[in-house]
């Protein structure tokens, strides 16, 4: 584990989301205007991130039975990954080894970092959209140690 991996040990909760086009703010609330989630460093090297949007509503009947409705609003409002993670510099990668979308496991998730105290900034690296360079802004906390 290198120095600068140190300062990401620990778990943080999401506050924000944002959709980014060409350095313009497009979509502050991309997950809803409270999303819920956490990412979890540790120090053997792992990472794990689950994000959602806050007050989902409940489905009706059991996990195994829902409608196809039910599991894909279940889907659109939720993921979920794990894996290893590297630090170099303003970067860290994430090594993808499990992930609620089965395509982008054995891939890397890069992300620019920006630290500021108990605040970190993960952004993607820019995406071609159709209105141009796309790039997602997640904003986490630091959350303090339980005692």
């Amino acid at each position: 584990m290198t120095p600068e991996s140190i300062e990401l040990l620990g778990s943080w909760k999401l506050l924000s989301v944002c959709v980014w086009v060409d350095g313009e703010l497009v979509d502050p609330h991309f997950m809803g205007e409270r999303p819920a989630g956490f990412i979890h460093y540790l120090e053997d090297g792992r990472v794990a991130v689950l994000i959602a949007e806050r007050d989902r509503p409940p489905v009706e009947g059991r996990r195994d039975r829902l409608a196809e409705r039910d599991r894909a609003q279940l889907y659109s409002t939720f993921t979920a990954y794990a894996g290893t993670y590297s630090r170099d510099g303003a970067t860290v990668v994430h090594h993808v080894d499990m992930c609620l979308y089965p395509n982008d496991v054995d891939t890397d998730y890069v992300r620019k970092i920006e630290l500021d105290g108990d605040r970190l900034v993960l952004a993607t690296e820019p995406m071609s959209s159709r209105d141009g360079s796309l790039v997602i802004k997640l904003t986490w906390e630091r959350v303090a140690p339980r005692s």
